[in-house]
């Protein structure tokens, strides 16, 4: 395929990703199981899934932070996996899928080079209205 072409969301239908050190998204981090989550496309949507990690998956910030199993999310959505934050749209630009989001047209999704670095959004450390560690989590 092309890079830079248009795929829309439901043509992504099927396709899953998994997040670990041994995954197609890795993250080197003695915190992140080998295979520690999946990001599945499905439904013109974007759903994210802890593979019984040992660590789990927390969501990052806002009213709904805290452990997370499985569900719908936002190319935005920040979640810590290990030691680290980042967002969805940061995983998934790691293998070379751009995300995006608007009112009227709903998620984009286009094919693109893979990032050479996996980003983190930032450590908790740096922003401590972010913490979800599970001592954090109520």
């Amino acid at each position: 395929m092309k890079s830079s072409v248009h795929l829309g969301a439901v043509f992504m239908d099927g396709r899953t990703y998994s997040i670990g050190r041994n995954g197609h998204i890795r993250i080197d981090d003695q915190a992140v199981s080998r295979r520690h989550a999946e990001i599945r496309f499905t439904q013109g949507k974007i759903f994210l899934r802890d593979l019984n990690s040992t660590n789990g998956i927390y969501l990052a910030g806002g009213k709904n932070a805290g452990n997370f199993k499985q569900g719908f999310v936002s190319p935005h959505q920040r979640v810590m996996i290990g030691s680290r934050i980042y967002t969805i749209k940061s995983l998934l630009a790691s293998v070379g899928v751009y995300t995006g989001y608007t009112p009227e047209t709903g998620l984009i999704v286009k094919l693109t080079r893979p990032q050479k670095k996996l980003n983190a959004w930032h450590s908790p450390e740096t922003h401590p209205e972010d913490r979800t560690t599970p001592e954090a989590v109520t």
